[in-house]
């Protein structure tokens, strides 16, 4: 029996952006809440999203707007436990945004699990860091 379970989830999408009068390459990043539909342990392919047309915007440093079309979003199995995420994004050639040429190094996962995941590496190393200087003291008072 597999369960069906709606939710909305913070999904963060990078995309590195070339610029065709210049060259110059940008780094965005774009959070965005999508509401998914998860099935027990199966992939499951978003279609209702690409019916609607949904559409995720960036905004550059220099305040280009791009906008990229949600072709294929595909969650692999175990979704709330973070696993991997297959996705395609398309540039959207428009007067809006029509600097867009060339995008790739698309990648996109979960935001909170990039928060806690940071929070967590960095409370490891702290800790390692302070053990190691413990010892450290200890082994010195032991010389003398």
């Amino acid at each position: 029996m597999t369960s069906s379970k709606k939710e909305k989830r913070d999904i963060l999408f990078e995309v590195s952006v070339k610029n065709a009068s210049d060259g110059s390459i940008q780094h965005l990043k774009n959070y965005i809440q999508l509401e998914i539909e998860w099935q027990g342990n199966e992939s499951v392919s978003f279609d209702k999203i690409l019916e609607r047309g949904r559409i995720v915007w960036f905004m550059s440093k220099k305040r280009w707007n791009y906008r990229f079309l949600i072709k294929k979003f595909k969650l692999k199995k175990g979704w709330f436990r973070d696993k991997v995420i297959d996705y395609q994004l398309e540039p959207i050639q428009d007067e809006i945004s029509e600097k867009i040429t060339v995008a790739w190094g698309y990648k996109v996962s979960a935001s909170h699990q990039i928060r806690w995941g940071n929070v967590v590496a960095l409370t490891a190393l702290i800790f390692i860091l302070l053990l190691f200087t413990a010892i450290f003291f200890c082994l010195r008072r032991r010389k003398k």
